[in-house]
């Protein structure tokens, strides 16, 4: 049933590196920084080709002394303007359209914001005695931070010196949020940008999905 797709699915996230197990050596390094727990749930997104079951948290609930979100600073934002990209999208006779895969879910971010995003979940499923408490280690959805975190990761991407200067300025000032898209009168320039954007990625642990 959907417990058990669940189940998989929080152990996927494990092997992923996404969370940890919260080991005697985990508490240790997190001993100095407050802690907090959240309650995890799933989503069924049949729309998606890739991940229609998501495992989800809810930075937002109320809690006495304020949600996740509520402590947390957010930031200037660190976004491209989105109105910006589209019309860029559509000026051109060309374009290409690309995402990155699990974008929130391999960007790593550090013990103090860990520490506060703990839960528990079950080695089995079915027996309440298998308890295991766990920490997400990881952005994820919902996080007031996490949009800002995944631009400052492609900032970084983007003035990489070994990343071409078409590919630079692609990553630099065509993607929004998770979403790349840029048109051009030059289809050798896409071509180009197609051919070199995976290997780019890859180098920093991403993977782009078409």
């Amino acid at each position: 049933g959907q417990i058990d797709d669940f189940h998989l699915k929080v152990w996927e996230g494990v092997e992923k590196q996404q969370y940890v197990v919260v080991t005697d050596e985990v508490q240790q390094l997190h001993q100095k920084y407050p802690e907090s727990y959240q309650l995890i749930n799933y989503i069924v997104k049949e729309s998606s080709a890739s991940t229609k079951l998501r495992v989800v948290t809810n930075s937002s609930i109320y809690r006495r002394g304020g949600s996740f979100n509520e402590n947390t600073v957010k930031g200037s934002s660190m976004l491209n303007n989105s109105c910006e990209i589209l019309y860029g999208f559509c000026a051109h006779i060309h374009a290409i359209l690309t995402d990155i895969k699990e974008a929130y879910r391999n960007t790593k971010t550090g013990p103090q914001t860990n520490s506060l995003r703990q839960f528990f979940w079950f080695n089995n499923p079915h027996d309440e005695n298998t308890m295991v408490e766990l920490m997400l280690v990881v952005s994820t959805y919902g996080d007031k931070t996490t949009g800002n975190i995944l631009a400052h990761c492609l900032n970084i991407i983007a003035n990489d010196e070994s990343t071409s200067y078409d590919v630079k300025k692609f990553i630099g000032n065509n993607f929004y949020v998770d979403d790349g898209l840029l048109s051009s009168d030059s289809i050798e320039k896409l071509e180009a940008i197609s051919r070199d954007l995976p290997e780019t990625f890859r180098r920093y642990g991403f993977t782009i999905k078409h």
